[in-house]
């Protein structure tokens, strides 16, 4: 399994400079000045992204929650689920406002990716497989082998078996055995 140089364990993320909402009038010239400070953006999760994150975490080795945990608190707030549909695959990104779908035709996985657990969880009667993913030593990404466009209650999902085994995955995203 790839690893990580160092774990940078980054609970808030800063950024600046940020533009003041106030305008200033100063001899009838305005000025819309930067806000000197820091603020603190938090990165955020949708509640059925937080309910298998918390669910993996129960199940892996602390050394590979505190990897996962970090990665998942790194520079982007933007959540980014990926998930495959046959021959393309969906970039679903969770912004401020909602979400925001963009198709990525071509999609393969790269020699380094592995998954560092599978969940397996019953959604409106259906069992469906959750894939952990970790790139290039990063866990940036979890992918679905499902279309989970409009999952967002958290009540319909229940977790029935999860596999904390790493597996390595080949070019078009088949597990090697």
């Amino acid at each position: 399994m790839a690893k990580r140089d160092s774990i940078d364990v980054v609970d808030e993320v800063t950024i600046s400079p940020t533009p003041s909402r106030v305008w200033f009038v100063f001899f009838g010239v305005m000025f819309y000045p930067a806000v000197l400070w820091n603020k603190i953006r938090r990165r955020t999760f949708s509640k059925f992204e937080e309910a298998l994150i918390a669910e993996l975490c129960s199940k892996l080795p602390p050394d590979q929650t505190l990897i996962l945990e970090s990665q998942l608190r790194e520079v982007n707030y933007v959540s980014h689920v990926c998930y495959k549909r046959k021959s393309e695959a969906i970039l679903f990104k969770m912004r401020p406002w909602g979400p925001d779908l963009k198709r990525k035709k071509k999609f393969a996985f790269t020699d380094l990716t592995v998954i560092l657990a599978t969940l397996t969880i019953l959604l409106d009667g259906k069992k469906c497989r959750v894939d952990f993913v970790c790139n290039r030593g990063i866990m940036s990404i979890i992918e679905f082998g499902i279309d989970i466009r409009g999952l967002s209650n958290l009540s319909e999902v229940e977790v029935t078996n999860v596999d904390t085994t790493p597996q390595a995955l080949d070019d078009f995203g088949q597990a090697l055995d």
